[in-house]
């Protein structure tokens, strides 16, 4: 994990389209378990997951690491559905991003 200003990271160099996404109805409780588990998740330098192992801390992907911050709030933004793919050597579940896109607990307030 790294920290980087979102200008950085939304720049036209890195990526094409981007959009700001706020669950609906979090306390503001709610907001510091999750922001408080990924802060904790970066102090730990914890690395990418190149095997998109959803059963474990030590290594997280990027929507794996949302998806965790917000169920130690108390909320599963997939509500237990996630991706099988179907892959030689590497299916099993993970989590897409159009799987958080998609979350009904999920809505847009920003998009470029």
């Amino acid at each position: 994990m790294k920290c980087e200003k979102l200008e950085s990271f939304v720049s036209f160099e890195k990526a094409s389209r981007a959009a700001v996404y706020r669950v609906h109805g979090m306390s503001d409780a709610g907001l510091t378990k999750a922001v408080k588990w990924a802060r904790k998740a970066f102090d730990m330098r914890v690395k990418f997951d190149e095997e998109y192992n959803l059963l474990s801390d030590d290594k997280l992907y990027c929507t794996e690491l949302i998806w965790k911050c917000y169920r130690a709030a108390g909320i599963d933004l997939v509500k237990g559905q996630f991706d099988d793919l179907n892959i030689p050597l590497k299916g099993g579940f993970y989590i897409l991003p159009g799987r958080l896109i998609l979350s009904p607990l999920l809505m847009k307030i920003y998009s470029l």
